[in-house]
């Protein structure tokens, strides 16, 4: 075999082997406990939150709806023009008020149970609603979905924060955002398997994905301690890499607070302690908006 062949098929072999996968998979974080997942072919949006309450909505509880200039801006900074599907984790405002205004603005489908229904009915996206149940998976595209219910964590051990399921005459006002059925979302894809839990306690459901996670973004608030996290938590589930959520200022305006952290959480320690808790962990604390590129 001459040179130039021989160069020619080390060219081709080394191509080959160096293709990123088809699917492309990233995830962004979007600020509270919002994940966008994306492939080269579809969108999912789990907590889709950008409006942010002012004073007034906890003083007077008023009417609480979604900021559109401000999701405008932000869909146009994302360079987001399709999404096809749309999660919540629960109901509470901070996770639940911009579902269905970005669903229409994104031609995509809401997925989620009773108390979301009855959110996405007031705001009159009824017809795009898929309802969802424990354990059961759906594929869209590449994507396999299952969501499993769990339990919202007490805040600070101490209390439950609008415990309940939404009303029937749901009228967004901001205390009428209740808590309603907590899902975490267990997302298999081709290039990685990813859990996305905003609550920091254990459950039952990790038992059946334990070992099988490759990226975790979990909520990193009202713990029990850090040291019950991560026994309880982080080292059940198995996962290599940890991207934490819902630590961000989320109960004021996001442009005044964006670069807060909400007081009482101890980021840094518990990172600290995680990384010398458990073995070969990578800890990626993305930036709102940031791309982390999935790969097994």
């Amino acid at each position: 075999m001459n040179l130039v062949k021989s160069k020619w098929l080390l060219t081709l072999l080394l191509s080959y082997f160096s293709v990123p996968s088809s699917y492309a998979l990233t995830a962004r974080w979007t600020g509270v406990a919002g994940v966008i997942l994306q492939d080269k072919s579809h969108c999912i949006w789990i907590d889709p939150i950008l409006t942010k309450p002012s004073l007034s909505h906890w003083i007077l509880g008023s009417k609480f709806l979604p900021d559109e200039t401000l999701i405008k801006e932000t869909l146009s900074t994302l360079k987001l023009k399709k999404c096809d599907a749309f999660f919540a984790s629960h109901t509470h405002f901070d996770h639940a008020v911009d579902v269905s205004f970005l669903a229409r603005t994104l031609k995509g489908s809401i997925y989620g149970g009773e108390s979301l229904k009855k959110v996405t009915h007031y705001f009159e996206m009824a017809k795009s609603f898929v309802e969802i149940s424990n354990g059961k998976t759906f594929t869209l595209g590449d994507f396999k979905i299952t969501p499993y219910r769990r339990h919202h964590p007490p805040i600070m051990k101490l209390f439950h924060f609008m415990p309940g399921k939404i009303d029937q005459n749901f009228k967004a006002q901001f205390y009428d955002y209740k808590e309603g059925e907590t899902w975490a979302y267990y997302v298999e894809h081709p290039d990685g398997r990813i859990l996305v839990d905003q609550g920091s306690h254990e459950h039952d459901y990790q038992k059946i994905i334990q070992g099988k996670v490759d990226y975790y973004f979990v909520g990193v608030v009202n713990l029990v301690s850090i040291e019950h996290f991560i026994d309880k938590n982080i080292k059940p589930i198995g996962a290599k890499k940890i991207i934490p959520t819902h630590y961000d200022f989320f109960v004021l305006h996001y442009k005044f607070f964006q670069d807060l952290i909400l007081p009482g959480t101890s980021l840094e320690k518990i990172k600290s302690q995680a990384l010398k808790s458990v073995d070969h962990l990578e800890w990626i604390q993305l930036k709102i908006f940031e791309e982390l590129i999935i790969q097994k």
